[in-house]
């Protein structure tokens, strides 16, 4: 029976195997440098590319998604500049103010034609008045003579009489001149009246005309703008309703055009896959073969310029090799 020593030999002596069979795979391993690995990937690249070429050119022909699938349903937007602010308080006073000065002229002609009336009437009156106490004045002067001639007559010219009448028609005179004045002072109170009267019924006309027309502004001014939102809010509804009509044709044409395009490469990957089988079984075609004997060509060509070992290690690590050129693979390995 072996002891707890020997059996400690014994694993000690497996693991010095173990490092040493390391340490020869090691040293017989060849290493693949960046520069190397580069190389192959650019390889690999250029086989991507030929796969894709060929595919383009004799696989199932990719359609014309934009013929079918129109890039665009086509709708067109409605378009709406808006007047500005300023641009609406312009066009309102534009049709108002003409009929708000027009009435305001009316108005100030009117006034005017008939305080020139009233004007005239004052100057009437005045020279009425002046024409009456002419009048009362010769008609004193006359009394003072027909009442001195009446004295001379009688012989009492030098008599308190003489004096006496005069003052009388003096009297007269003065009062009759006095009711004049008053008369004329009460036609003339009575016209200023009139003419203050006038005055002020223009001026709250105008102040009526001036309000009146700052309501209208303000009014119609409140009312295009509201048109104009209305307007600029159903062309915004409009085309927000284009622009959803829009997206959604794109997402569904997205859609159609990724299920269309996955069924064919889909078929194309079948189809190629029962080529594969079949080269395989029964031998490629010759437009198969060619195309694999190309890219084992640009393979070989690239693996055959570094050291066999290392180009030997990397071609059969890389077994995705054989997706690109069939049989052809195994030809490489062997010619490596």
């Amino acid at each position: 029976m072996p002891t707890s020593y020997s059996n400690n030999l014994i694993k000690l002596a497996e693991i010095l195997i173990d490092k040493l069979k390391r340490k020869i795979t090691e040293a017989t391993t060849p290493v693949i440098s960046k520069e190397q690995k580069a190389g192959e990937d650019k390889l690999l690249e250029t086989l991507r590319q030929m796969e894709t070429d060929y595919k383009n050119n004799n696989g199932i022909v990719k359609p014309d998604y934009d013929k079918i699938y129109p890039t665009t349903l086509g709708l067109i937007k409605k378009t709406y500049n808006p007047i500005s602010d300023a641009e609406i308080e312009k066009q309102v006073k534009d049709e108002l103010t003409p009929e708000y000065e027009s009435k305001v002229q009316k108005k100030e002609a009117e006034a005017e034609f008939q305080l020139d009336k009233l004007a005239d009437k004052e100057i009437g009156i005045k020279e009425d008045a002046e024409d009456d106490v002419s009048k009362e004045l010769n008609e004193f002067q006359n009394n003072l003579i027909s009442h001195t001639n009446s004295l001379i007559k009688k012989g009492m010219v030098n008599s308190s009489v003489k004096s006496e009448g005069e003052r009388a028609i003096e009297e007269e005179t003065k009062k009759d001149i006095q009711t004049i004045s008053e008369e004329y002072s009460l036609k003339l109170s009575s016209l200023n009246k009139e003419i203050e009267y006038l005055k002020v019924e223009k001026e709250n006309a105008l102040y009526d005309y001036e309000i009146s027309y700052a309501a209208n502004l303000e009014k119609r001014i409140s009312a295009l703008k509201k048109q104009v939102e209305s307007e600029l809010n159903k062309v915004n509804a409009y085309n927000e309703k284009i622009d959803k009509k829009e997206a959604d044709y794109q997402a569904k044409r997205q859609k159609l055009i990724y299920a269309a395009e996955y069924d064919r490469l889909l078929k194309q990957e079948e189809l190629e896959t029962a080529a594969r089988n079949f080269g395989e079984t029964f031998g490629y075609s010759d437009q198969i073969n060619k195309e694999y004997y190309l890219r084992y060509k640009a393979a070989l060509e690239f693996y055959s310029s570094l050291p066999s070992d290392v180009a030997k290690k990397m071609a059969e690590e890389n077994t995705g090799l054989s997706d690109y050129m069939g049989k052809y693979y195994d030809l490489l390995k062997s010619k490596l």
